[in-house]
């Protein structure tokens, strides 16, 4: 029994860790695949909120996995749920399917499986591969120390050869010229009055806009002077242009722009979508709180007629735009998870994830099928690179995508304040790395 306390435990911990923001997400995604078959008609979201994450009995969380067929959080939920009840069979499915997906558990509750299932079934379960070795295939290409206090979100501009970088604790956006040159120290802050804890960035070129999304969370100091919402920043002069309010109580963080110069954002806290017409004065509700848990990444497909958004712990959705927006479960036929994903891009006709909420972590591109919310292939671009912590968001440039590899947020604590009263320094982050991945070339291969 102790065996499977530890266990318990340990997945408690590996559900908890991913989501600076939310609550358990993990998810492991597997390598591409040669083809897969039909997945079928496009199926509805299943709606859910706070009290989905509640849910604890097996019956409960069976109908939860058959809701959300590709959330590995479910699944290890499901997984916990079966080693309480002593259920020999069920421990054994979840932990094969885990293991298809090669998601990788923490030693206890490994042990715990084991234990549980016979060590004959031992190859079956969740453990090493050479499809989990690190792959290597971002660059450094700038540091940032640690006055810039919580970075989120990296972006690189060519037409003006400057770098940006939002910061949730600080609530300002830091800019270095790369013609300038110099190391971590060599950045200059660009305060927006009232501007809260700042999250997504995106480039809205044809207007001349940076775009951040601002709002209030845990680690928000002085969250009573924020402004929540969007805002659009000048890319040559670096004014404040644009400030679209959202709702009374949403937080905005990750954002994506459409070709139509439309913003649209999601609130981690509350669950909803929301978005900022090019003649907007006040964010308009694109999708109402309770239909996602935790909704992280936007990506807007080039033709403006839909937008796919990562639910953390529940996988992916396609909302389809018009007078009666819809949410589609994105489906898929291969064995791979799909929640777990922080920032999210389209590049050509792949989804680019950073999965920080599976172990090990990674980018992965999705490649998008025909029709409405379905993933006909996907291959791993980048994995447990030793240099990440946890990689985080950013934007895309070109064929490139910038982002934040070593993430801060178990740094901070309520208001900002570091905890146990120790200095972010003290912790271990003397500076933040900011990596680019090209994409138009293929990362190194294990064997």
């Amino acid at each position: 029994m102790r065996r499977v306390a530890l266990a318990l435990s340990a997945l408690a911990v590996l559900a908890g860790c991913a989501s600076r923001i939310e609550l358990p997400g993990s998810v492991l995604a597997l390598e591409t695949a040669p083809g897969v078959r039909a997945v079928g008609a496009p199926v509805d979201w299943h709606n859910v909120d706070a009290a989905t994450g509640l849910v604890a009995d097996v019956p409960g969380l069976e109908a939860l996995a058959e809701a959300f067929p590709d959330s590995a959080s479910v699944r290890l939920r499901l997984l916990q749920a079966y080693l309480a009840a002593g259920d020999r069979a069920g421990v054994a499915t979840a932990a094969r399917w885990l293991r298809q997906r090669e998601h990788h558990l923490p030693p206890a509750a490994q042990d715990a499986v084991v234990a549980m299932v016979g060590s004959a079934d031992a190859g079956q379960l969740p453990g090493g591969s050479p499809f989990s070795e690190p792959v290597e295939a971002s660059a450094l290409v700038s540091t940032i120390g640690p006055h810039a206090q919580l970075p989120e979100a990296f972006l690189f501009d060519p037409a003006t050869g400057r770098e940006f970088v939002t910061t949730v604790v600080s609530r300002a956006v830091f800019i270095r010229h790369t013609e300038a040159g110099g190391g971590a120290e060599a950045w200059s802050e660009v305060t927006i009055p009232g501007a809260g804890s700042l999250g997504g960035i995106a480039l809205d070129a044809a207007r001349g806009l940076l775009w951040v999304g601002s709002g209030v969370l845990e680690q928000t100091p002085d969250p009573h002077s924020v402004f929540r919402g969007v805002i659009g920043i000048d890319r040559d002069t670096l004014a404040v242009m644009r400030r679209v309010a959202a709702p009374v109580g949403v937080t905005i963080a990750d954002i994506g722009v459409a070709p139509d110069g439309t913003v649209y954002g999601s609130d981690p806290l509350g669950g909803g979508i929301y978005g900022a017409a090019p003649d907007s004065t006040e964010m308009h509700t694109l999708v109402p709180p309770g239909t996602f848990r935790s909704p992280q990444g936007i990506a807007v497909r080039p033709t403006g007629r839909s937008l796919f958004v990562s639910d953390y712990r529940h996988g992916l959705a396609e909302v389809t735009l018009g007078p009666r927006p819809h949410v589609y479960r994105v489906q898929t036929a291969l064995p791979a998870a799909l929640d777990g994903i922080d920032g999210l891009w389209i590049h050509d006709n792949d989804l680019i994830a950073v999965q920080n909420g599976l172990s090990p972590a990674r980018i992965v591109a999705f490649r998008l099928g025909e029709g409405i919310a379905n993933i006909a292939n996907h291959r791993v671009l980048e994995r447990a690179n030793p240099a990440w912590t946890e990689p985080l968001g950013g934007a895309m440039t070109g064929g490139a995508l910038y982002y934040v590899g070593n993430g801060s947020w178990g740094l901070y604590g309520r208001g900002g304040q570091a905890d146990e009263g120790q200095t972010a320094e003290g912790r271990g982050q003397p500076v933040t790395r900011l990596h680019r991945l090209d994409l138009r070339v293929d990362p190194p291969r294990t064997p």
